[in-house]
């Protein structure tokens, strides 16, 4: 996420915008900033949250900067053509699942509180990520012709402006 949208929508590399960068889990990053090993890192709010409630003096040394756009979290899909009963029966069971305590309980287990409608809008943020990664891709492919490149360069970053004028 930070690749797409802090460096590349402003013109950023971060491999010449910082001395040194390292890669590591969230949990690593987030330890790591607490303890000033390193200036900047990048995490997630699962993890951030989980920091807060297991160790509170050193979440307190960190400070968000920038959240990214929501991510979708475990998002159930179905094909479009699956028959609208059963789609409705499928939605139906989710929406009402954990209600009782003995479904609240094994939701709790998989840190979820239930589940809620959604539409493919959710999916845009990744749809971004996957066309920035082929741009990605593209760029650093040397056996194109550059007309050739320039010209799937130029229909990718169309489809990434379509998506952004969604979000």
């Amino acid at each position: 996420m930070p690749s797409y949208y802090v460096f590349a929508q402003n013109h950023v590399d971060p491999k010449t915008a910082f001395r040194v960068m390292r890669i590591a889990n969230h949990e690593t990053n987030a330890m790591s900033v607490a303890m000033k090993q390193v200036d900047v890192a990048t995490n997630n709010s699962e993890q951030m949250d989980k920091m807060k409630a297991n160790s509170p003096a050193n979440f307190a040394k960190i400070r968000v900067v920038w959240t990214s756009p929501l991510i979708p979290s475990d998002p159930i899909v179905m094909r479009k053509d699956v028959p609208e009963a059963t789609q409705k029966k499928v939605k139906e069971f989710f929406y009402t699942y954990g209600r009782t305590p003995e479904e609240k309980q094994k939701l709790a287990k998989m840190d979820k509180a239930g589940w809620r409608p959604s539409t493919d809008a959710q999916l845009l943020p990744i749809r971004q990520l996957e066309l920035f990664k082929e741009r990605n891709k593209l760029e650093a492919d040397a056996t194109l012709a550059a007309a050739d490149k320039q010209a799937k360069l130029a229909e990718i970053d169309r489809k990434l402006a379509d998506l952004a004028k969604q979000l």
